[in-house]
């Protein structure tokens, strides 16, 4: 329906895989996202918050941004774990964290998207041990700048990653980046279970908002110039 620029018809039953809840308050929208990940739904369907629930956000700043996500998650599943490490960003990172690269570094064999879990650390030694699937990097203090908390992680990041639980804000705090194709992509995202919180206005928004597909280049006057069309 999205695809088609059409309104979704939201089915609200215990076989649906697709839910929009209606909210107006950036604040409700928060605290209800965050009880969903952290609560309800471990509770429901046995499953782990780290690991099967993903929090994707249109912006990293703003009421409903990445960074405000991370600051409440963090506090509600992992403030009894230790702190490991002070980034030199400030970023307060605790063992257990859930943590993303956000640069390709070909030399240690991660790259830009991939998220890890913080494993162990060395006070001593101002280093972390991160877990992506099979292997351990470990991270000096100064590699702390090529991570950032992955409770929430913006649309964008998560472009061709899925994970099994995907909850959205979706807001007009967002207006200046809802559009179709990060709409579309934020959805595909949830193997499992994909659930909406915000405004219909918000989402309506996004759904007509076609801009970003169609772009304005100079490729085809660049390849004229080479090849002259005869």
């Amino acid at each position: 329906a999205i695809q088609r620029g059409d309104y979704p018809q939201f089915i609200h039953s215990a076989e649906s895989d697709c839910f929009f809840i209606e909210s107006d308050n950036p604040e409700k929208i928060l605290d209800e996202i965050a009880d969903l990940m952290a609560h309800r739904l471990p509770k429901k369907y046995g499953i782990h918050p780290q690991t099967d629930c993903q929090i994707l956000s249109p912006m990293n700043t703003g009421p409903l941004g990445v960074h405000a996500f991370n600051a409440k998650l963090q506090a509600l599943l992992n403030s009894h774990s230790p702190i490991a490490l002070t980034a030199p960003d400030g970023t307060c990172y605790r063992q257990y964290d859930k943590v993303i690269q956000l640069r390709n570094n070909y030399d240690a064999g991660v790259l830009n998207g991939d998220i890890g879990i913080i494993d162990a650390y060395c006070n001593d030694q101002k280093t972390l041990a991160i877990r992506f699937d099979e292997r351990t990097i470990e991270y000096k203090h100064s590699d702390c700048l090529d991570i950032r908390l992955a409770y929430a992680v913006s649309i964008h990041k998560y472009q061709g990653s899925e994970c099994p639980y995907v909850m959205i804000p979706i807001h007009r705090s967002h207006n200046h980046m809802l559009n179709r194709n990060l709409l579309y992509t934020a959805l595909t995202r949830g193997k499992t279970m994909v659930i909406l919180i915000g405004q219909p206005s918000a989402l309506t928004t996004a759904i007509c908002n076609v801009s970003a597909m169609h772009r304005d280049t100079g490729l085809d006057y660049f390849l004229n110039s080479i090849n002259p069309k005869q």
